[in-house]
């Protein structure tokens, strides 16, 4: 396979690309030396209609270098609401500060529409809802390194969770999450 014409490759890769989940095309860059040289240095048009699985998803969240986000980044496939979920839930906070450097991403993480600013109980199985706040979601699993990011990020533009840190706080007793009530009354407490 390594000797392969460089157009029989690409017509390949382009063909399986199109037809095939992103997760599933970039798995390909594993079939030898040559596909994976065109998998991390061409840009194709990666079949965005079809989603990969809940479990590849998850396994993402969990285990995904930046080489990957990197990948799908570069190929138009940024983040989406429920992304941030599974991204939080795993404590992802290397990822949510590297798709800091794309707007497309930003938008998604800061964007006001999602936010509630009532205590409202959320359930771990239960993520399709629109409308959680990222924030009480990382209070009620006790992420005090996710709350940190999006209470304290880069831009004051982005402060649109410094509303909900009262409930935050009540989030953390509610659920008995001492790191993170005191993290927000010790933090940011002229706040409340």
């Amino acid at each position: 396979m390594d000797t392969l014409p460089y157009d029989i490759i690409n017509y390949i890769l382009r063909e399986v690309a199109s037809d095939n989940t992103p997760l599933l095309t970039y798995r390909l860059k594993y079939v030898n030396k040559s596909f994976n040289n065109f998998i991390n240095k061409e840009k194709y048009e990666v079949c965005k209609c079809l989603l990969d699985t809940e479990h590849t998803k998850e396994k993402l969240y969990k285990n995904g270098n930046k080489s990957i986000y990197t990948w799908l980044y570069k190929n138009d496939i940024f983040i989406k609401y429920i992304d941030i979920f599974g991204l939080i839930k795993h404590d992802r906070r290397d990822i949510l500060d590297y798709s800091m450097n794309y707007n497309k991403n930003i938008n998604i993480i800061f964007n006001r529409f999602y936010l509630t600013n009532t205590n409202t109980q959320f359930n771990i199985f239960d993520l399709i809802y629109q409308g959680k706040s990222f924030f009480m979601y990382a209070c009620e699993l006790g992420k005090v390194d996710i709350c940190k990011f999006l209470l304290d990020s880069y831009n004051k533009k982005y402060k649109c969770y410094h509303s909900q840190i009262e409930d935050g706080i009540n989030t953390g007793l509610l659920h008995n999450k001492p790191e993170i009530y005191k993290y927000l009354i010790k933090h940011h407490f002229d706040k409340i």
